[in-house]
């Protein structure tokens, strides 16, 4: 039976794909901006993979302290749950 990726693995795959990063790995720790190079369209088009890969809708204010792929890895685990519990 295959293993089901988590969010944490949906998170970085989502913004490895959409991006030709020169980086191999992309690491929790990494901030969205300064490490990843990320500029406003970016992160607008990280925002609709994430909505296609995790299923869920994303809004402006969800994203406004979004600083590192471990912000946009717990929002993805939060807002997993409640998808879970509707």
């Amino acid at each position: 039976m295959p293993r089901l990726e988590t969010i944490e693995e949906k998170v970085k795959n989502a913004i490895k794909d959409q991006f030709a990063f020169d980086k191999e790995e992309v690491y929790r720790t990494d901030r969205l901006d300064e490490d990843l190079g990320m500029d406003s369209v970016d992160k607008v088009e990280m925002i609709m993979a994430l909505e296609d890969e995790l299923q869920i809708e994303i809004n402006d204010e969800d994203t406004e302290n979004w600083k590192t792929v471990q912000d946009v890895i717990d929002f993805g685990k939060k807002k997993g749950r409640k998808k879970k519990k509707a």
